[in-house]
């Protein structure tokens, strides 16, 4: 990624249940939460884009069981 490009991870917190070796910040799936996540998510990486010229080449996408 050396055209300045980044990897981007995010972290679904919202599971079905609490898996006993995890050790992430979770809670149970909510429909309405999970929306503003999801908005919430998307503007950030929208203006973080804006504020410094770069983009996400590479999501990792992790947590949410």
């Amino acid at each position: 990624m050396s055209d300045g490009a980044v990897g981007l991870y995010l972290h679904v917190p919202f599971c079905a249940g609490k898996c006993p070796y995890c050790d992430f910040y979770s809670l149970p799936g909510n429909g309405p939460a999970m929306d503003r996540y999801t908005a919430c998510l998307v503007d950030r990486i929208r203006r973080a884009a804006e504020r410094t010229g770069r983009r996400a080449a590479t999501l990792y996408v992790g947590g949410g069981t």
